[in-house]
């Protein structure tokens, strides 16, 4: 009787190119949630107290949702596509905000830092989970 010898598994590299598309992704989700976002504080009466909790969960969703398409668009490592979307979106969102003369304070960025590896890591775990 002949054994067939199955090969390892092949483990694929990491996939550049749907953690750039996923990066994209995570602005065009950014833009929309600030507008929605901007539109609702302008209509309500809520106060800008709101603006910098707002900005935190539009920050999230927005990588959470980049890292969950990469490593989704991947189909494999996505701890470490999920990770790239969010390291990558804080990096450009960072010298964007240079760009525009925002203002760099130590716990805002440590704040934002850790919501994008938190939000990208998720993303990624689900995304590559995600069967449907």
């Amino acid at each position: 009787m002949l054994t067939k010898f199955s090969s390892p598994p092949v483990s694929r590299p990491f996939n550049f190119n749907s953690t750039f598309l996923g990066t994209a992704l995570a602005f065009i989700v950014a833009v929309l949630l600030i507008v929605v976002s901007g539109t609702i504080l302008y209509f309500s009466p809520a106060t800008d107290k709101w603006i910098p909790a707002s900005g935190l969960l539009i920050f999230f969703l927005s990588v959470f949702s980049g890292s969950f398409f990469a490593a989704k668009k991947a189909g494999t490592k996505g701890l470490f596509h999920g990770l790239g979307v969010g390291v990558l979106f804080f990096v450009l969102s960072l010298i964007i905000g240079l760009f525009l003369g925002a203002e760099i304070m130590g716990l805002a960025i440590g704040k934002k830092l850790i919501t994008a590896l938190l939000a990208g890591s998720l993303g990624g775990i689900w995304g590559v989970g995600d069967k449907s």
